[in-house]
């Protein structure tokens, strides 16, 4: 297996802080089109919503 190219490497570092922001990130990348609130969010993986928010608000800081 080879490893990620640095800019994929680069984008996890600086955004994935926690395992439930790598879950939620692999949800939006599961389908990439649908839209979802935090709520949805929260509930499709029973998160807190509050920790959804702040995870999805990082994400859009990131510029993902």
């Amino acid at each position: 297996m080879e490893p990620a190219p640095h800019d994929v490497r680069e984008l996890l570092t600086q955004s994935i802080e926690t395992f439930e922001h790598l879950e939620i990130a692999l949800l939006f990348g599961r389908d990439v089109g649908a839209a979802r609130s935090s709520e949805d969010v929260a509930t499709e993986l029973r998160l807190p919503e509050t920790l959804v928010q702040d995870a999805l608000d990082r994400f859009v800081n990131v510029g993902l």
